[in-house]
């Protein structure tokens, strides 16, 4: 009897600690469950954070933009028989048809609204920082264009994309005679095109690089080719 009491109080034992162990291991185990569960939803949050910030909209539809750049280029001048003279003759030469020269460096302003992402309608205008004085027979003031146009945007909702730039525009510069009088000269008719790459550095500002062509036919053909180098801001 004795014997029979003492292996069921060992039976008892046994089952009483593989009960606490086994509610141990459950309890254990529902722990690194909820650690995982909390862990989960901030490993999902970075995803969704690095993925909204990698599909982050950089369109400049809706945006008023005013932007400036730098412009130096190389001036080509054809001209008319009647065309103001482009540069001194040498000793026994007639006026020269053709000349070529380095253009003073300008400013070049620019204001936009983008009704889309990929359009972007602007009017801009040129200041020249110097006058052109390449003859003693006429110097030709500092420059002087107003014009519109038009910039047509590539991958236009990723902050790298191209542009084109067709625009027209008026040369109004005025010009003086050797004696200080005032020189006739023209309204110039210009056509204007350039591409480039834009990139936005955040969505209401973006830096772009250029080159192009300034085309005016009236006073004569001269063609200006042109690097531009600008900065953007934009709101809203």
């Amino acid at each position: 009897m004795k014997t029979l009491f003492a292996l069921g109080f060992a039976c008892l034992t046994v089952a009483a600690t593989s009960g606490s162990a086994f509610a141990k291991s459950a309890t254990d185990a529902e722990s690194e469950t909820a650690v995982d569960a909390d862990a989960e939803p901030k490993g999902d949050r970075a995803d969704e954070a690095a993925g909204a910030e990698a599909n982050r909209d950089f369109g400049h539809g809706g945006q008023f933009g005013l932007r400036a750049a730098l412009v130096a280029g190389y001036r080509m001048i054809l001209r008319y028989d009647d065309s103001p003279p482009c540069r001194d003759p040498d000793p026994g030469e007639e006026l020269p048809t053709f000349c070529g020269n380095a253009a003073p460096l300008a400013i070049d302003l620019g204001l936009s609204f983008a009704p889309l992402d990929a359009v972007e309608p602007f009017v801009w205008a040129r200041f020249g920082l110097a006058s052109e004085d390449e003859s003693s027979f006429v110097s030709i003031d500092p420059v002087l264009y107003l014009g519109a146009g038009v910039r047509i945007y590539t991958m236009s909702d990723s902050a790298f994309k191209f542009y084109v730039e067709p625009a027209v525009g008026l040369g109004l510069e005025n010009a003086e005679g050797p004696f200080g009088d005032e020189a006739d000269l023209d309204t110039e008719l210009l056509l204007h095109l350039a591409a480039g790459p834009h990139i936005d550095l955040a969505e209401n500002f973006g830096l772009y690089v250029d080159g192009g062509l300034t085309m005016g036919i009236l006073r004569s053909i001269n063609t200006a080719l042109e690097l531009k180098l600008g900065l953007q801001g934009r709101l809203p």
